[in-house]
């Protein structure tokens, strides 16, 4: 059911509806977005997800938690494009400084720090380009809720609880982690894979 408006379908004019139809077969997360103008629309726009599960695995029933992780920003998407095309790292900051080569001088000596800097200026892009669009602007969300929503889901003690994370971000990586709590993994993009515990915040090991 995806479209382009004014290609594979007339559009939804304001105020009027459009009923996506389909048939949901496989077991797993999906979630839908509406684009129009430029993928930088993404910032501002609706998102929404939904769920087919398998209720059973090993014989036990699994409540399911979608949790969709998105960023929005109140700037006019056209203008963070437009800000982006001016200058790649306009949303980016803590850049290289003169106090951080002299740590590194100290760290690894002058012939390796010269080295170092001298990569990332003949680099295209510069250490803190993660993402090209940065908390600057951008207000990151859980399920359509910002950190001062406290968005929340209730398990009972002992229950097993299958999280489906969403990665609906625009420009944004999560790093997912619950305190406390080892998390494993057995499927992604909505296939089976070998389940993966990852280690807790608190124990060595890896973050999820």
């Amino acid at each position: 059911m995806d479209g382009v408006p004014g290609i594979s379908f007339a559009g939804v004019a304001r105020g009027k509806t459009f009923t996506y139809r389909f048939e949901v077969r496989q077991s797993r997360t999906c979630w839908s977005i509406a684009l129009t103008r430029s993928p930088s629309r993404r910032d501002s726009m609706e998102r929404s997800s939904w769920s087919r599960n398998r209720r059973r695995r090993r014989g036990r029933p699994i409540a399911t938690i979608a949790v969709v992780l998105s960023d929005w920003s109140d700037e006019p998407p056209l203008q963070i494009f437009l800000n982006l095309k001016k200058q790649s790292s306009y949303y980016n900051f803590a850049q290289p400084t003169a106090g951080d080569f002299l740590k590194d001088v100290g760290a690894m000596g002058l012939g390796k720090a010269l080295e170092r800097r001298r990569m990332w200026n003949s680099s295209r892009m510069n250490p803190t380009d993660y993402s090209d669009v940065s908390a600057a602007t951008y207000t990151y969300l859980m399920n359509g809720a910002p950190p001062a929503g406290n968005w929340t889901s209730i398990a009972a003690p002992g229950e097993r609880v299958r999280l489906r994370f969403v990665g609906a971000g625009t420009a944004t990586f999560f790093d997912v982690r619950i305190p406390g709590v080892e998390l494993t993994v057995v499927s992604a993009n909505g296939r089976p894979v070998e389940p993966v515990t990852m280690k807790s915040p608190e124990s060595p090991g890896q973050d999820l």
